[in-house]
């Protein structure tokens, strides 16, 4: 009797197939997970697998970037009216693009599995989705515009306007991440008198299934229901979450094993229009 849960059959199917492989490369795996995912999202029996395989495909890929001579390269820029430099890629192997976070030697900034990183929004709405569950894709939505604002970039969104990691993080609840956004409205709902914000996780259980006790819809460890005017200008939000609880919304839901960084912009406040300049997930111990 085979009793094996559906998610650790799903990582030995992936396991095996990486190892038949003539030649284990980043290039090579990631034709494997395109295939699965293709499996995952075009049959209806399957799609609640979504958030486990991205999950699984987080865990192989930090097993493989120890043993792999691929390293990504990067250069530090330091964004103007920042405290603190920010990484941007310069050439991108295809090993970072597979990663959905780097942990180690204390764990970096967080990167979207398989997609390019994008949580300073260099290319708009790339990697997030528009919803936590059906992961409906924020790109080519007219709510979302990607700008240039001087050397940085922004996501500019008009009305409520939610954003998801397209891909799950591996999480540890036993560790202490924190989650760091930078938002500023331009122009203020008038019945608000300016733009209600939350930052937080939406959190999945191991079988990649979005979870939903309370408090809140997410968990949000940054800002819940904070109101931005449009003459604050640029504000910092940041929070920190470890253990599980339903105590607070600085702990994963008992049972959480991956999530999705979010951000819900202009929350019942359709005449409002703000931007986000980045959205940063890391484990800080």
């Amino acid at each position: 009797m085979d009793d094996k849960s559906p998610v650790e059959k799903l990582r030995q199917r992936i396991e095996a197939e990486i190892a038949r492989l003539p030649q284990n490369t980043s290039a090579a795996r990631e034709a494997i997970y395109d295939k699965f995912r293709a499996v995952v999202t075009g049959n209806p029996k399957f799609t609640h697998l979504i958030g486990a395989l991205e999950s699984t495909i987080t865990q192989i890929e930090q097993v493989e970037m120890v043993h792999s001579p691929e390293q990504p390269s990067q250069t530090s820029t330091t964004r103007p009216g920042a405290a603190e430099p920010t990484v941007r890629s310069k050439s991108v192997p295809l090993i970072a693009i597979a990663l959905a976070v780097i942990v180690l030697a204390g764990a970096g900034w967080w990167y979207l599995g398989t997609k390019k990183p994008n949580p300073e929004f260099d290319r708009g709405a790339a990697g997030y989705a528009i919803d936590p569950e059906n992961l409906k894709a924020a790109s080519g939505n007219p709510q979302y515009v990607g700008k240039q604002d001087g050397q940085d970039y922004v996501l500019e969104a008009t009305g409520p306007s939610p954003i998801y990691a397209a891909n799950a993080v591996a999480i540890d609840p036993a560790k202490t991440y924190r989650l760091t956004a930078k938002i500023r409205v331009l122009s203020d709902d008038p019945a608000m008198q300016g733009a209600s914000t939350y930052v937080g996780l939406a959190t999945y259980d191991s079988n990649g299934v979005l979870q939903t006790s309370a408090p809140g819809a997410h968990r949000y460890a940054a800002t819940a229901n904070r109101i931005i005017k449009s003459s604050d200008g640029w504000v910092e939000v940041q929070g920190e979450i470890t253990g599980e609880g339903n105590e607070t919304h600085n702990q994963f839901r008992p049972g959480t094993k991956s999530v999705r960084p979010m951000a819900l912009l202009n929350y019942k406040s359709p005449g409002a229009v703000s931007q986000i300049s980045y959205l940063r997930f890391e484990e800080v111990k």
